[in-house]
């Protein structure tokens, strides 16, 4: 049943007669918009805007919203219990998931949409009004923690023995090597797609704390696109962090660009790659922040208990995160986990442009030879880095042999 607080005859005709005239918009096959613009929104013009209605009416849902860009949306579990006003980024008591929001920018226009909810069975809400609002001022807007912060508190003390990697969905043992097969699609159409992925037995030590060197190699088509170093830790909890990447991507054979991001340079932050013990329900963490060259992917655990069968194998309790992107909102990537062997499929869900598809076709140990190879691969894409990526990379120690079983002395 519907809540209006303070009811008056008056606002009640009003209502009805708006009803009657709703359109009814399908979203998808559960969700309904009935549109009804019947309240008039005041919107301030500050970094960080309050948006205030007329009328007694609660609204259960509010998004603000730039090119069909979602930036802010704050939503009720079916109880029209938001009351005006609500202010930019602060979440009212009863959000389902609170997420942060994004940085509005001065001089930019924005629009904010208020519905309620109208039925959970199907899902029904009523819009009730839209509000077009520009930021004034030349700032971007200051939005207060919690909601500001798109990174995760990093604590560099918390890695006793951070090239130990066991984390049963993410394990990083020296020699292991995955290979996978799918495609992509690339100027409207199928390419093969083939990625190989080796943990090599180097580490590099960022920001006093020692990762793992891994390896990437992304083949489209057969040809070498990307060819990339990425560095992992695992903090005494279990969770799996990303440090950044040494990209090299390639167009008909030859070097287009290296957008390298390091955790503690050019404002970059560590990310969490797999969480020590992922749930349901849980809000989206941050994969990296790394504004400079566009890295903003997040992740969020999206099932759990699945079973997937690809050609290495068929596993049950497969956990799926899904990824998506400041730049992408409305792209996702459906990354999908097994127990003691890590990622075994990639999958796409949303306006993903490039719809990669992933199954793991091949688990290999490699012996002392191929890791020598491996060694000697990793080592030239570090020389490269020094010389391509001068405000990033140059200012790194090189990497090291890994030992096994050493635990690191920090210096307090």
């Amino acid at each position: 049943m519907i809540r209006l607080k303070n009811y008056n005859p008056v606002s009640f005709l009003i209502l009805f007669f708006f009803l009657l005239a709703s359109l009814v918009v399908a979203q998808d096959e559960d969700v309904k918009i009935i549109e009804s613009e019947m309240v008039t929104i005041t919107v301030s013009n500050e970094l960080n805007p309050t948006f205030s209605w007329d009328l007694d009416i609660a609204i259960g849902r509010l998004l603000v919203m730039k090119d069909e860009r979602e930036y802010w949306g704050t939503e009720t579990e079916g109880e029209n219990i938001y009351e005006t006003p609500i202010r930019y980024g602060v979440h009212p008591e009863g959000a389902i998931e609170p997420e942060p929001a994004w940085p509005l920018t001065a001089g930019e226009t924005y629009t904010v949409h208020l519905f309620r909810w109208i039925s959970l069975e199907p899902e029904q809400f009523q819009l009730m009004g839209i509000k077009e609002f520009t930021i004034s001022g030349e700032e971007e807007s200051k939005i207060s923690e919690p909601e500001k912060q798109m990174w995760e508190d990093f604590d560099k003390d918390n890695f006793d023995n951070p090239t130990n990697i066991d984390n049963g969905w993410f394990p990083l043992k020296p020699g292991k090597q995955l290979i996978y097969e799918g495609s992509t699609i690339e100027k409207g159409e199928s390419v093969a797609h083939r990625v190989v992925f080796t943990v090599t037995d180097l580490t590099k030590v960022i920001e006093g704390v020692r990762t793992v060197v891994c390896w990437d190699r992304d083949y489209s088509d057969g040809e070498l696109v990307e060819t990339e170093i990425v560095f992992y830790a695992q903090d005494n909890e279990g969770t799996v962090w990303h440090f950044g990447q040494y990209p090299e991507e390639y167009e008909g054979g030859k070097f287009v660009k290296a957008p390298t991001w390091i955790h503690g340079l050019e404002d970059a932050k560590a990310g969490i790659v797999m969480q020590a013990n992922p749930q349901l329900d849980t809000p989206s963490y941050s994969q990296g922040w790394a504004p400079a060259v566009s890295w903003t992917d997040r992740g969020q655990v999206y099932k759990i208990g699945q079973k997937n069968t690809v050609p290495a194998g068929s596993f049950e309790d497969v956990l799926v995160i899904d990824e998506t992107s400041r730049e992408e909102p409305n792209a996702h990537q459906l990354k999908y986990y097994a127990r003691d062997t890590g990622n075994i499929s990639v999958g796409w869900s949303g306006d993903d442009k490039s719809k990669e598809t992933l199954e793991l076709i091949k688990k290999v140990q490699l012996d002392s030879a191929g890791m020598a190879d491996v060694r000697t691969e990793v080592l030239k894409l570090e020389k490269n880095a020094y010389k391509i990526s001068t405000d990033v990379y140059a200012l790194t120690p090189p990497v090291s042999v890994f030992v096994p079983g050493k635990t690191e002395k920090k210096k307090r």
